[in-house]
């Protein structure tokens, strides 16, 4: 087992016992979330604007500031694009994620922290390893790189403004990539055709242990790679290929297609729930088809029935 192996294991063990806390006492975790959020809240346009105060109970939350929506936030969203600081979150937001709306507009432009680029989306990739790592402890996964196919951004009036893949991508500090490939220049190529092409020209003499994505990009990326090493499946390319993180879209439609390519036993598939507005699950138990609500990613969760809200412990199965 290689010293990098070893150290990321030592991690992952640390972080599934913090992962088993809030399994266990997710009312207590959730708590310190609302606390968390309060406070960073309190002193913000949209704070002041609803009475957030540092002391206030859920419910309290709950009846001040009301259900909202894309629509009700979008205000907000367009005076943080244009530059103003403290309108919902402290400090200035300079990094947007643009997602295909399903409100009126054609997109819908999704405020990212600092903060939540690191305690929210990258915790819940580095999750995804330690589950993976905990239910297969002697993969080797670690010895080698996960490929990962992501979109494109823009610069506009100092903000970063692209698919969320990118934002993450352009935000990652340089030693991801002992970890992570393409290189960073390559895998944000605006134009999809010539990303392709540049990955498959990098990355086929990489040792790529594992790929993370959506599966319908990932399938014209693995297509395009046989063909441009005349190779019959990915395991003559990628010999130690054992992982695909996936999300985005349903996995079903594409699992025989990512058999064929892939034809492997060994391969593991694990879904996650990595929107743009957040990281919300992911799938904990491999033999399982559900995934688990990660508690502890900076996110505070109300379930909605009918006219009644409620918090997580509010919530049954059923």
């Amino acid at each position: 087992m290689s010293i990098r192996n070893s150290l990321l294991r030592t991690y992952f063990a640390r972080r599934m016992k913090a992962i088993d806390r809030f399994r266990r006492h997710p009312d207590q975790v959730q708590a310190e979330m609302f606390r968390q959020l309060i406070a960073r809240g309190a002193d913000t346009e949209f704070g002041r604007r609803h009475g957030v105060a540092k002391h206030l109970t859920p419910e309290a939350f709950a009846a001040r500031v009301g259900v909202q929506d894309y629509e009700s936030f979008k205000p907000y969203i367009e005076r943080m694009l244009a530059g103003e600081k403290n309108v919902a979150a402290p400090g200035r937001v300079t990094l947007f994620a643009r997602s295909s709306g399903t409100t009126s507009d054609r997109s819908k432009f999704i405020p990212v922290t600092r903060e939540s680029v690191w305690w929210n989306h990258t915790l819940g990739m580095r999750d995804v390893a330690a589950v993976y790592a905990s239910a297969k402890p002697q993969t080797k996964i670690f010895d080698g790189k996960t490929l990962t196919l992501g979109g494109s951004y823009v610069r506009e009036n100092g903000a970063l403004i692209g698919d969320l893949s990118a934002v993450l991508i352009s935000q990652t500090p340089f030693w991801s990539g002992w970890f992570r490939a393409p290189k960073m220049e390559t895998a944000l190529i605006p134009d999809f055709d010539r990303k392709i092409e540049g990955i498959c020209r990098e990355c086929t003499r990489e040792k790529i242990t594992a790929f993370a994505g959506v599966p319908s990009w990932n399938l014209v990326l693995m297509r395009r790679v046989l063909e441009y090493t005349g190779k019959s499946n990915l395991l003559e390319v990628w010999p130690d290929l054992e992982f695909f993180a996936h999300g985005g879209v349903a996995f079903t439609p594409y699992r025989k297609s990512f058999a064929k390519l892939i034809p492997s036993e060994g391969m593991t598939y694990l879904e996650t729930y990595n929107a743009s507005e957040g990281f919300f699950a992911l799938a904990d138990d491999l033999t399982r088809d559900d995934m688990l609500l990660m508690l502890d990613y900076g996110t505070y969760y109300e379930f909605r029935s009918g006219e009644q809200i409620v918090p997580l412990e509010g919530v049954r199965v059923g």
